[in-house]
């Protein structure tokens, strides 16, 4: 499967079935323990490392790395962040492998920007309630033509400024008083991490297994 194929429809399953076959392996582990030979001794911040990847394949291979002040994730991830990406706090293994929601992943771990896609999909919303948001009748195929060509792919609202400055002259200015619609996490993005998330649970689970019945 490649990248491409795993970026259409059903992405969720997919990213799933794209990690499915992954096997884990320790790349290093500090330990923990105190630092130094006489008091007062210092905590020594365990530093550990782990690698998860098909075993014919490098393809969405990736590492793991819990560095005592947060998780960095790299490796073949180009759909998520090329070079790699860390949480925006410090988080620990215990962290990682807990129960998760998608979107609180994404906050520790993924930036926020314009999506002209989910501007789309927020204003189609707004006009099937158009009265209760205060929409003219009139304005509706304005709106209308607003959201096409954000689902074209932004086309000239390829910036949140360029879409507030498009609702101000249609008189649709007070949709974005609480915000530019489609301002959010990259939905693919999200799906790639909950996906990454969960295979190294479920391989760090079958580690321990190994390591408590030998």
């Amino acid at each position: 499967m490649t990248y491409e194929e795993a970026s259409r429809d059903d992405l969720h399953d997919r990213c799933d079935e794209a990690l499915a076959k992954h096997e884990i392996a320790i790349l290093y582990d500090t330990g923990d323990g105190l630092l130094g030979s006489a008091p007062p001794r210092q905590p020594k911040v365990r530093h550990v490392g782990f690698k998860l990847s098909r075993p014919d394949t490098g393809a969405f291979a990736f590492e793991v790395h819990f560095t005592g002040f947060g998780v960095f994730i790299q490796g073949d991830l180009s759909p998520v962040h090329p070079g790699g990406f860390g949480s925006r706090q410090y988080k620990t293994l215990g962290w990682f492998i807990g129960d998760l929601s998608p979107g609180y992943l994404a906050q520790k771990f993924l930036d926020e920007g314009y999506r002209p896609k989910l501007a789309a999909d927020e204003l189609e919303g707004l006009m099937e309630e158009h009265e209760d948001w205060g929409i003219p009748e009139d304005s509706l195929p304005d709106l209308k033509g607003i959201v096409e060509e954000l689902r074209d792919g932004g086309g000239d609202l390829v910036s949140d400024s360029r879409l507030y400055d498009r609702m101000t002259d249609a008189g649709l200015g007070h949709l974005c008083d609480d915000g530019v619609p489609g301002w959010d996490h990259d939905p693919d993005e999200v799906k790639w991490l909950v996906a990454i998330q969960k295979c190294f649970c479920r391989e760090y689970a079958k580690l321990q297994g190994r390591k408590e019945n030998p």
